[in-house]
């Protein structure tokens, strides 16, 4: 009989005392509530940083004015210098869709809102914007 038949073995008796069982649930359970609060605090942080990035963009497009100059490649030039120093996932179309983020949700509590609503449905906003 190898380690592992013993360690499985044991941990089989262990299964069969129900207050240890009860104890093993308990611990699972907190450890998986922590890990969906982590994963829902993450969400709502890279949320709040794309809402953040894409009212910046729009306010450097603007420059105070009503509307947007066109033509200027600001988001290709945008995704180049931020592709150079932060990496992967600022792209044009990433930038686009973070503007865009933005301008449907101009006042940041709406996201909150929305969110919440999109956690408890099960999908993320964040699948939006991957």
């Amino acid at each position: 009989m190898s380690n592992n038949d013993v360690v499985k073995a044991d941990t089989i008796q262990h299964l069969q005392d129900p207050e240890l069982q009860q104890l093993a649930d308990t611990i699972s359970s907190i450890v998986n509530k922590t890990k969906q609060g982590i994963a829902a605090s993450v969400n709502t942080a890279i949320v709040e940083a794309y809402w953040n990035i894409g009212k910046h963009i729009v306010e450097f497009e603007q420059q105070g004015e009503v509307r947007a100059k066109y033509g200027t490649n600001l988001l290709r030039n945008l995704a180049k210098v931020l592709g150079a120093t932060l990496g992967k996932g600022f792209s044009r179309p990433n930038l686009q869709q973070m503007r865009k983020f933005y301008l449907t949700y101009p006042i940041c509590q709406t996201v909150s809102s929305k969110l919440s609503w999109s956690q408890n449905q099960g999908t993320g906003l964040l699948a939006h914007f991957a």
